[in-house]
């Protein structure tokens, strides 16, 4: 169809984006400024890059997946699978999460309505079943947190506790701290939000002293040589006191 890859997909390794022809004439109604064209995001597996070494997964599917892992629907112009219950709740909550500072408010109105659709209380334990055995509970925390105060009562107040448990301290605070309203910032994303999801403080200092390389944009799989760390610190600094100037300077 004329898609073109654009590049990496802030530095997730398991997704890439995609542009149409003539992408100057499309605007999505879902994004906040006009400068943000419409593109198609392909994701390659239902993991997630969320912090380097820590990708969040659930377990992809295999590529023919039988009736236990998902349902085929006909409504589209070729057969597709689908994800079934509690897995489809989880990947949604856990896709909104990882675009934290950037929710669109149709993402939450999307997690009250299938929760509300699909989930009874036999539901929501095989849910907190499946997020405790993939240990993604904080990865799912702050999605079905701010979806439960645009809609109380549609998430299960149990489960939501026990994602909540299982988020870092820090991550807790932000998400208390954020609405639904002002949960997609107009602004650049602070420097802090590729950190939202180390485990430990002791993760946190590491990745900020020793990065990982960054192919094309992606986070790699090795951390930076000893000869390229002082050019890491360079472009980090270079960034902020770019980004200071712009916010002063009409």
């Amino acid at each position: 169809m004329g898609f073109a890859e654009e590049g990496p997909g802030h530095g997730d390794r398991y997704r890439s984006t995609w542009t149409p022809p003539g992408v100057d004439g499309i605007r999505s109604l879902e994004l906040a400024h006009a400068d943000n064209p419409w593109s198609v995001d392909l994701h390659v597996s239902l993991d997630r890059e969320m912090f380097p070494d820590r990708p969040m997964t659930f377990g992809t599917p295999p590529p023919t997946p039988g009736p236990r892992d998902g349902e085929v629907w006909q409504e589209f112009s070729r057969p597709v699978w689908v994800l079934r219950e509690p897995l489809l709740l989880a990947y949604l909550a856990a896709h909104t999460s990882s675009h934290f500072y950037a929710i669109t408010l149709v993402r939450l109105v999307e997690l009250v309505l299938v929760a509300r659709r699909d989930f009874g209380e036999d539901d929501w334990r095989a849910f907190a079943d499946l997020v405790r055995r993939t240990a993604t509970g904080r990865f799912v925390f702050p999605a079905l947190y701010l979806a439960e105060q645009l809609a109380p009562g549609a998430m299960d107040a149990l489960t939501l506790q026990e994602v909540e448990a299982a988020a870092p301290r820090w991550l807790r605070k932000r998400v208390r701290a954020t609405t639904p309203a002002s949960a997609q910032r107009l602004h650049p994303y602070p420097f802090r939000e590729r950190f939202l999801w180390a485990t430990t403080l002791t993760e946190l200092l590491l990745e900020l002293a020793w990065p990982h390389e960054q192919d094309g944009g992606r986070v790699g799989n090795r951390r930076v040589s000893a000869r390229q760390i002082l050019g890491v610190y360079w472009q980090r600094i270079r960034k902020r006191v770019l980004r200071f100037v712009g916010t002063r300077v009409p």
